[in-house]
């Protein structure tokens, strides 16, 4: 009786700290694991922007205006910061010099 208690301890135990340790690895995975949150990235240089998004798993798709430089700031992107999408999928940008 007194070890099946703590078999269930240790498994109850072992279940949370699975659950907290695959929800805080910093890499905001969503479900499946294919998905990610796409990160805000308004109000950076859009050179920084495009190293978060790289490093988030994320491709730069289209950049406004064009010939818009590395210091420029983006103003949108689209999709929004925090919306759930496809590990290498596109980011749009839109900036003002």
């Amino acid at each position: 009786m007194k070890i099946t208690r703590i078999a269930l301890a240790a498994l109850v135990l072992f279940s949370v700290l699975l659950l907290v340790g695959c929800s805080s690895n910093g890499s905001n995975l969503q479900g499946d694991g294919l998905h990610a949150t796409v990160p805000s990235v308004q109000g950076m240089s859009v050179s920084n922007a495009t190293e978060r998004l790289h490093e988030a798993g994320y491709e730069v798709g289209s950049v406004a205006p064009a010939g818009a430089k590395g210091s420029d700031v983006v103003q949108t992107q689209e999709p929004v910061g925090g919306t759930a999408l496809p590990r290498g999928g596109q980011v749009s940008l839109k900036c003002v010099r």
